[in-house]
């Protein structure tokens, strides 16, 4: 009788952790396709590039760190000459070609060469969803 209770536990038991290990997989399993398009910096920089080609900001908006997007809201008052700028730096770094990227626990770089052979670095900080661009950074303000 005591045999058949410790059995009974013992099912109920493996029964929960393979519950809980299920839902643990599949949780994980929603992250890392979330995380995809962010896991490595030069990820992230071609898809912030490829989204302000399109002109699509609210894609464009998830590639950047959210203090990038209090930035970009701010910005939102004045939206032709945030436009503006944002073309004329997109003409810019299509002409780049990316060299290497570097990266340092939640900081990263993804450095590019231009036609002239001038190289810059564009900045990334890691966060919850993955490797976002600093645009204070690159653009002078931090």
């Amino acid at each position: 009788m005591i045999n058949l209770q410790r059995k009974r536990i013992y099912q109920k038991r493996f029964l929960v952790v393979l519950f809980l290990a299920f839902l643990l997989v599949s949780c994980a399993k929603e992250d890392i396709a979330v995380k995809e398009e962010f896991s490595a910096p030069e990820k992230t920089y071609r898809l912030w590039l490829e989204t302000a080609e399109k002109g699509d900001i609210q894609n464009n908006n998830r590639c950047v760190t959210e203090a990038s997007k209090r930035l970009v809201d701010g910005q939102m008052g004045q939206m032709e000459e945030f436009m503006r700028r944002m073309s004329a730096n997109l003409v810019i770094f299509k002409t780049y070609t990316i060299m290497e990227q570097k990266s340092k626990k939640d900081k990263a770089v993804v450095i590019l060469k231009g036609p002239k052979g001038d190289i810059t670095a564009v900045p990334l900080t890691k966060e919850a969803e993955g490797w976002k661009i600093d645009l204070i950074s690159l653009f002078g303000g931090g």
